[in-house]
């Protein structure tokens, strides 16, 4: 199938050529999956989404293929294909589902884990003296509460 879209000053020929896969078991990353959905045709691209916080997959991916009978190939094929214990679902996207920001920054590493790593060093790095005092008083303070209020 076939749809004509207007994006700006073009039209482009949207074809449903993309799939959606769901529940992929950690360990599948895109290095993995762009070799494995190779075998059935030419991948034109791939995004797993990440958590923007950590970094880790969520579980989904879509893979968009060069041609759309490939990705129904692709998608009936390994809807409910059990992979590491992990049962996937697959489904071809219609084209009118597909926004034209789904694969943007595509190609980028994953960079994630750059705001948990600040965050830790922010909590690890040395606390000065007064810190440590006001922070041993509010302890002290809730432990007497604590103790009062024995049950």
């Amino acid at each position: 199938m076939t749809v004509v879209v207007r994006t700006g000053y073009r039209l482009l020929d949207v074809m449903a050529n993309v799939v959606r896969v769901r529940r992929i078991p950690f360990g599948f990353f895109e290095n993995e999956m762009f070799e494995y959905f190779s075998q059935f045709g030419k991948v034109t691209r791939l995004k797993l989404i990440r958590s923007e916080k950590t970094g880790r997959s969520r579980g989904t991916a879509f893979v968009e293929f060069q041609s759309s009978k490939v990705a129904e190939i692709v998608a009936s094929t390994m809807n409910n294909y059990l992979l590491l214990d992990s049962v996937l679902k697959c489904e071809v996207l219609p084209p009118e589902k597909i926004r034209h920001s789904l694969f943007k920054d595509w190609r980028l590493a994953v960079k994630g884990h750059q705001r948990n790593k600040a965050y830790v060093k922010k909590a690890n790095k040395q606390k000065q003296a007064a810190t440590i005092v006001a922070m041993c008083r509010r302890l002290n303070s809730q432990l007497l509460k604590a103790n009062g209020l024995t049950i």
